[in-house]
């Protein structure tokens, strides 16, 4: 994984308070006025190793599901999201998602559809 998909995994899973406590508490500097994003990628810069065992980012899984009841789970993100894909291709009535099993957020799909 690159340094700046993991700044962004970091920068979506911490809030602005959060990221300056944590940089503080493991002596990373920052500059007056950074952006989330920008104290992200110092962090990465700094504790590159820390942070992906932190987010378990060496090989995050995703799930699957539709208001039809399908639900799968799969090891690759690139894997779920063809398989939310396809789902609703076949199936005109029905709108996959595919979560993010350790950042909870979807990766696929619409809230609401």
């Amino acid at each position: 994984m690159e340094d700046e998909e993991i700044a962004k995994e970091l920068a979506d899973s911490m809030t602005a308070i959060e990221l300056r406590e944590f940089m503080s508490e493991h002596g990373v500097s920052r500059s007056r006025g950074a952006s989330k994003l920008m104290m992200a990628r110092r962090v990465v810069e700094e504790e590159r190793e820390m942070i992906i065992d932190k987010l378990d980012l060496g090989e995050p899984g995703a799930t699957v599901c539709c208001a039809c009841g399908y639900e799968e789970h799969f090891d690759s993100i690139p894997d779920a999201k063809e398989a939310a894909q396809k789902h609703t291709i076949q199936d005109a009535d029905c709108h996959a998602k595919a979560w993010h099993d350790k950042m909870g957020h979807m990766i696929y799909g619409e809230l609401g559809a």
